[in-house]
């Protein structure tokens, strides 16, 4: 049947709350490979987490499109993504399903 997917949105404050919703993460489901489309103008950092809370995978990512390598077993996780000039940030749940 159909997956429904949580986003939640923690976004707070100033010009840079509709940068941080720019950002879209693709494809989800995901099969292990993510891509990150970045087009603002926003320093972001990129944190995935499973379901216990344990970071699994902290880094910066640049503008554009990232591809992030996602060696994971299948599962929910979450991502955290937090604009570094501001502080701002957003998590979504993430499927890995290969």
């Amino acid at each position: 049947g159909p997956i429904s997917l949580g986003i939640v949105f923690c976004v707070s404050g100033g010009i840079t709350e509709q940068e941080l919703v720019q950002v879209r993460l693709y494809p989800n489901p995901s099969t292990g490979v993510l891509h990150v489309k970045n087009p603002g103008n926003v320093n972001l950092k990129f944190s995935l987490t499973d379901v216990t809370g344990k970071i699994i995978l902290d880094q910066k990512l640049n503008n554009g499109i990232s591809d992030i390598n996602l060696d994971q077993p299948n599962g929910i996780y979450f991502i955290k993504l937090t604009d570094l000039k501001n502080g701002d940030s957003k998590t979504e749940k993430l499927i890995i399903q290969k």
